[in-house]
């Protein structure tokens, strides 16, 4: 027997008007979208989220993996268990599966498996037909495959982290704020970079929370404040963030915003470690061997890190750059009364009054007579006024002496392509000499380049 409003439809309706019904009510079935007043699906709780994906729906099994990766709603990050749901509902040819396990991947530097997996989201899956019908997490996924997959495309990738990000979806406001802070691939821009890490953070995001917290503890976009570093830091750290456990081991390990604290170092230096960042399994042998022989002695922190302005260059490339006659080992110099007062007085007009020229006049001479931090400010004070093939130079006086400002400046000057020619591994190379020495600027920006420049 036919159901009366079956029968009624048939009446009212031509037949390609029905089959148009049909066919719309099971886009919203493919969608997750049984009521037209409810909200999307990808904006289900994660309770929610995590029945469907037990009982094996592969949009929530993907979409499941990617909050955990990115400790969204409230969760811990866990890559192992993110990548288990991912692999999941990338069986089934899940489109959130397939993209989460392509970035997972191209994590492990897996990356032929990663783009592979990232061609088979775009091509094979119904990625694009999620995007098309305004899904968020989808969007999300087409900016992963256009940021992280070659050939790289940020500007395009930033397009569709703008419109996942307006849509409501944290781990796109964190990626967000993290690129236009940083201006990776893009005009740098810290107010936006701030207002959606800030964005993140307040959702729960523990990206959010330690990009924010790495601009309060240098000052670079807000006020420097050590304690909302702190604070945003370890709430980071505590959610699982692998660069956030690092970064307190090593503030712990450097008595640097909190009392130093071998044990609390090790402590988050082995869970960052266990996540397979190198760099955290370095520091905690150091750690663990300073412990063991030295107990009595504090690790010096670091020089205060002086704000980067990474403007794209406005000078020409220059393809071979002059470079300074080679530094002797040699007895450093001793600083007398005289050399401590120019020398405060070119750090004052530089970094508090910002008057460069004459500051400069005072560190050129201090720089002859082979005062370190006077080359580190004078290299500082050509890179403020775009001089940078000078500031290369300068740099180059002071990074041979393991000063790692100049180190870290040097690593930057190399990874935007700044006066010289663009490269990647003399950028790595500086910036893991400045790392090892627990410049936390330098540990930032290395995860950087390693993330986005891989090859």
């Amino acid at each position: 027997m036919v159901a009366p409003t079956v029968q009624i439809m048939r009446l009212i309706f031509p037949t390609a008007i029905r089959t148009a019904f049909v066919r719309a009510g099971l886009v919203f079935i493919a969608l997750g979208i049984t009521d037209l007043g409810a909200k999307p699906a990808w904006k289900a709780d994660v309770e929610t989220v995590r029945a469907a994906a037990i009982k094996g729906d592969s949009y929530y099994q993907g979409l499941l993996g990617i909050k955990l990766k990115y400790g969204d709603s409230g969760l811990k990050v866990d890559l192992i268990e993110s990548e288990e749901w991912s692999a999941k509902a990338a069986k089934k040819n899940g489109a959130f599966g397939l993209c989460n396990l392509a970035s997972l991947e191209m994590r492990k530097r897996n990356f032929e498996k990663g783009r592979f997996l990232f061609d088979e989201a775009h091509l094979h899956s119904n990625l694009l037909r999620l995007a098309r019908a305004e899904d968020a997490v989808a969007i999300f996924c087409l900016g992963l495959i256009e940021m992280e997959s070659t050939p790289r495309n940020i500007v395009k990738a930033v397009r569709h982290f703008e419109k996942a990000s307006s849509k409501g979806f944290v781990p796109a406001q964190a990626i967000l704020g993290m690129l236009k802070h940083n201006g990776i691939g893009i005009p740098q821009d810290r107010t936006e970079g701030i207002k959606w890490s800030r964005a993140a953070a307040q959702a729960g995001s523990p990206h959010g929370k330690f990009q924010l917290g790495m601009a309060y503890s240098i000052g670079e976009g807000v006020e420097f404040d050590q304690s909302k570093s702190m604070q945003l830091i370890m709430a980071a750290a505590e959610q699982g963030l692998g660069s956030a456990q690092l970064t307190l081991g090593m503030k712990f390990a450097n008595g640097e915003g909190v009392e130093h604290d071998y044990a609390e170092a090790i402590k988050w230096l082995q869970k960052a470690s266990k996540q397979g960042i190198g760099e955290a399994t370095f520091q905690l042998r150091r750690c663990q061997t300073m412990l063991k022989h030295q107990p009595s002695i504090v690790i010096t922190p670091t020089q205060p890190r002086e704000t980067v302005a990474q403007t794209p260059p406005t000078n020409p490339v220059v393809t071979n750059p002059p470079k300074p006659a080679p530094v002797e080992p040699a007895t450093p110099p001793v600083i007398d009364e005289d050399m401590k007062l120019r020398l405060q007085q070119a750090r004052h007009l530089l970094l508090v009054e910002r008057k460069i020229s004459q500051a400069k006049s005072i560190l050129k001479q201090l720089s002859a007579e082979g005062v370190t931090e006077a080359q580190r400010l004078l290299g500082i004070a050509h890179y403020r006024s775009e001089d940078y093939r000078d500031a290369h130079n300068v740099f180059v006086q002071a990074a041979q002496k393991s000063d790692p400002p100049s180190q870290r400046y040097l690593g930057i000057i190399y990874f935007l392509g700044q006066g010289v020619e663009r490269d990647y591994a003399k950028a790595n190379e500086w910036l893991g000499k400045a790392s090892i020495q627990g410049d936390q600027e330098a540990i930032r920006y290395q995860e950087i380049l390693q993330k986005f420049y891989k090859e």
